[in-house]
């Protein structure tokens, strides 16, 4: 592998590093509300805190588009 196509490599990485964190943190917090509504089965999720993760999770996937983009452009 050449220097620049490892350089390349870990630019690409270290971009969407901190959108893979935010990612698991995501999946982290639906899996505990998941087994939390299973034990206890009167917990109610509000719909803002829905509402508030799609729209995270809408951004986090249109984020990694444009860097996707950006780095075939350069």
């Amino acid at each position: 592998m050449g220097e620049g196509a490892l350089s390349d490599l870990y630019q690409d990485h270290f971009q969407k590093r901190h959108i893979i964190i935010v990612s698991k943190v995501v999946f982290s917090i639906f899996f505990v509300v998941a087994i939390t509504k299973m034990i206890w089965p009167e917990f109610v999720v509000p719909e803002n805190i829905i509402n508030l993760f799609s729209l995270l999770i809408g951004a986090a996937g249109l984020y990694l588009a444009i860097i996707s983009m950006k780095n075939k452009t350069t």
